[in-house]
């Protein structure tokens, strides 16, 4: 057949129809192949796949054959696959198909059924079938475009066999009729509401559930195929056993059944209930041991952080009491947020202090303990660089916040927070610290304290400010160049940046233990009349230098509501008589804290918030 522009004998195409189906019924009209139909009308596929056929013929092509057939403009975009990328073929590139809608409508063959998720006939309430019901036959249908010098008659089997190189025959529309369960209509319905809901503008959640969808479902056949398969016969007590599944990276092969039965449980893990669908993630997990693994089983790190879909954070949350402190923190498995890390913890660096909010300390000290609470302060404030930071060293940031700290530290203060003697406080404090650093990524802070870290000059107060700011107030300054001054500038750097003092690399850092002692002794017992000098100086430094913010800034309380955490809030301590304690009556902050009943730490964080107005 030559060349035309138009067809003279002409059919219209269903609703719905396949574009290789519609060609076989002009065949069929024009008493010729579909092979000779299409290079009539300039279309010809090398490997005559109608794969090829339905999901790569371009527009200009689709155009073409409208015009010579008959048909408006356009009207084959809907019989054919290129435009619709959410839709999966099947892996053998074949066509399931209704027996009753090949006889009701002559042998045409639906588009939808090409699709992977294609498992009922909605309108008869059957079960699709993936093969020819010939004996000896079983082949899938509608792989190859016909050839010969005729079409073959509508809806029969045109698989040729190997070794007779005969054509099967076998009328398909005669394949006996499979009642399909309630519950495959309902998969098959939730299937065909995410296609359609895909299709349309703003669609990410559904576009984002089909495209993860064929992982699922392949991880959910590998990790449990015994009650996969199980299921897939309860589906059609009559399927053929299950083939091995392909060893190189290829999608498995999935008869309707056994679809119906994975995407029954993927629906359960992709659908709309969270809770559900983490408690279906538990329940497979709890059958497959992988201790401290992020990925689930059978998938590549790099595959799993770039799926779009929920199921990373499910799966997250899923296995999060399995996981160690430091990986539930990066991840915030802790949290609904949880989601393999995509951020740079080195932006939060400016927003944080190099030792802890002190109110927020005392939440977190432990009654009952004896770490250092500088220390302790400073490596929480370098934990705050971990949530969503992708590197897997958790001191990758501590050398631009603070490099005192270390890996051991860190790991050392979560493993604390987990063995405490009143019981674990790990799970609370970790969703406090994803709470805190989500805060600081949506909100930002009002001060950043970096820039304060190098602007903010280690000779904050000269020694004529600090002597007539102390006896303004009935301090003694003490002698020039001595302690006292340099105290009052450290106390300052503290209150203005949250500066460690034991950071070697600030200009003001501690000589000694005893320099640290003396410095102690100086604030704890600093009488709040020369604390509230101090901090009246503080504000007009800030003013000085040109900082627009306010003095002090700590994250909002509510962040820690529903949580029990290890400390107390240092608020609820009579300011009053921590100051007779210590100030008055010069107790060291251990005597005082035994009278209080709290950590000599919880002490030193009250006597700082006299500081506050």
């Amino acid at each position: 057949m030559t060349a035309v522009t138009t067809l003279p004998l002409r059919t219209p195409i269903a609703t719905g129809e396949s574009l290789d189906s519609w060609i076989d019924a002009l065949a069929r009209r024009n008493d010729t192949s579909p092979r000779e139909v299409l290079r009539a009308l300039g279309i010809d596929h090398p490997g005559q796949s109608i794969r090829q056929l339905v999901d790569e013929t371009d527009s200009a092509q689709l155009r073409r054959i409208e015009a010579a057939t008959g048909l408006p403009p356009h009207r084959l975009d809907t019989a054919t696959g290129p435009a619709d990328p959410v839709v999966e073929r099947l892996s053998m590139n074949s066509s399931r198909f209704c027996p009753r809608c090949l006889t009701e409508t002559d042998g045409r063959w639906q588009l939808s059924w090409r699709s992977s998720w294609a498992m009922v006939c909605g309108r008869h309430r059957l079960l699709l079938h993936d093969t020819c019901p010939g004996p000896g036959c079983r082949a899938a249908p509608r792989v190859q475009i016909g050839g010969g010098a005729t079409a073959p008659p509508a809806g029969i089997c045109t698989h040729i066999n190997d070794r007779t190189r005969l054509r099967c025959g076998a009328e398909l529309f005669t394949a006996a009729g499979l009642p399909s369960p309630d519950d495959v209509l309902d998969v098959q319905s939730w299937i065909d509401q995410l296609v359609a809901t895909a299709r349309e503008p703003g669609s990410d959640p559904a576009h984002a559930t089909l495209t993860d969808l064929h992982l699922v479902v392949t991880w959910l056949l590998r990790l449990d195929d015994a009650a996969a398969i199980t299921a897939a016969h309860a589906v059609n007590p009559r399927r053929r056993p299950t083939p091995p599944q392909p060893r190189n990276g290829s999608p498995p092969r999935l008869d309707a059944a056994l679809t119906a039965a994975l995407l029954t449980r993927a629906r359960t893990v992709l659908g709309d209930d969270e809770t559900t669908a983490i408690d279906e993630l538990r329940t497979l997990m709890t059958k497959h041991t992988s201790p401290q693994r992020v990925s689930p089983p059978y998938f590549t790190k790099r595959r799993f952080v770039v799926m779009p879909s929920q199921f990373p954070n499910r799966y997250l949350r899923a296995v999060d009491a399995e996981l160690p402190g430091a990986v539930r923190l990066r991840m915030r498995t802790v949290t609904p947020s949880a989601a393999p890390p995509r951020a740079d913890g080195a932006t939060r660096v400016r927003m944080l202090p190099q030792l802890f909010w002190p109110d927020w300390t005392g939440l977190l000290l432990p009654v009952a303990g004896g770490s250092h609470t500088d220390l302790f302060r400073a490596t929480l404030s370098v934990l705050m660089t971990i949530p969503g930071d992708p590197s897997a060293r958790m001191d990758t940031h501590a050398g631009l916040l603070n490099p005192r700290v270390t890996a051991l530290n860190l790991t050392t203060i979560l493993q604390g927070f987990d063995n405490l003697p009143t019981g674990s406080a790990l799970t609370d404090v970790l969703v406090l610290l994803c709470r805190i650093t989500e805060h600081l990524d949506q909100h930002g802070t009002p001060i950043d304290y970096q820039r304060r870290r190098e602007q903010i000059p280690a000779e904050s107060l000269t020694w004529a400010q600090w002597r007539d700011l102390a006896c303004s107030v009935g301090a003694h300054p003490g002698k020039h160049h001595q302690g006292r001054l340099r105290h009052a500038q450290r106390h300052l750097h503290q209150l203005l940046s949250g500066a460690d003092l034991a950071d070697r690399r600030h200009r003001l850092a501690f000589r000694s233990p005893t320099d640290r002692g003396t410095y102690v002794e100086f604030t704890t017992s600093m009488a709040a009349p020369l604390r509230r000098a101090l901090h009246e100086h503080a504000e007009s430094l800030l003013v000085d230098l040109g900082i627009d913010e306010p003095l002090t800034w700590s994250p909002p309380p509510d962040l820690a509501d529903g949580l029990a955490l290890p400390g107390i809030d240092t608020g609820d301590l009579d300011t009053d008589k921590v100051s007779r304690l210590v100030v008055d009556e010069h107790r060291s902050l251990r005597e005082a804290a035994e009278v209080l009943g709290v950590r000599p730490g919880h002490v030193r964080i009250a006597i700082e918030r006299i500081d506050q107005p």
